[in-house]
């Protein structure tokens, strides 16, 4: 008897589970929050093991930024799913001894906040957590201590933000997320490789459409 009462809790679950989504989706559309948000920002890169025990006056590592994009998918959800693709130009400095260098990087995230309404908009803080690829690059490697003129790693990210709708269709947004680089380490030149702990920061700031 026990076991037939679970079935039917779990076929009525099952059938009103459904109805349940579309009554919350239904309520969240009904509030204006949006279902997908395209951002295109501004990065600064900072912090971490990459930039630490570097002089600013040889390596600028005030000068690392980039440019990126990303996609939130689900975004009137209290979960959501982005993809974010960046590109980051001189992110070890430029000098005499690093002629190019660059990291290009796409990630899967996933983004937990609620919306909340602001005056005619809506605004919602949330963090974000995720992974993908990495591909750094940089010239005259022996200089720099790389045993590679580039690498493949794999990335994780952590980090939290803030987006402001201030109409229905457009936005500004702002986060910092902390980057890991993993999966190659330079064990063949002492250490001294820039991979060996790459960690850092990245900032953004740029202008979302809703939709």
């Amino acid at each position: 008897m026990r076991n037939g009462k679970l079935a039917l809790a779990l076929l009525a679950a099952l059938v009103l589970a459904p109805a349940s989504a579309q009554a919350q989706y239904a309520a969240q559309e009904a509030l204006g929050d949006p279902d997908v948000c395209i951002t295109g920002y501004y990065n600064l890169n900072f912090g971490g093991d990459v930039y630490k025990g570097l002089s600013a006056t040889t390596w600028h590592a005030s000068r690392s930024h980039g440019l990126g994009a990303s996609v939130t998918l689900l975004a009137r959800h209290l979960v959501s799913a982005e993809v974010d693709f960046n590109y980051s130009h001189s992110f070890f400095g430029t000098s005499d001894s690093l002629n190019k260098n660059y990291v290009l990087t796409t990630t899967l995230d996933g983004v937990v906040g609620p919306w909340f309404s602001l005056g005619s908009g809506r605004i919602r803080t949330y963090a974000v957590a995720g992974g993908g690829y990495m591909r750094g690059m940089i010239t005259n490697r022996r200089r720099a201590g790389w045993s590679h003129p580039s690498k493949n790693l794999g990335v994780v990210e952590a980090g939290g933000g803030l987006l402001w709708l201030f109409s229905d269709s457009l936005g500004v947004r702002a986060d910092v997320r902390y980057r890991w680089g993993r999966g190659a380490a330079e064990k063949d030149n002492g250490g001294y490789g820039k991979f060996d702990n790459f960690t850092y920061l990245k900032s953004t700031l740029g202008f979302t459409v809703a939709f």
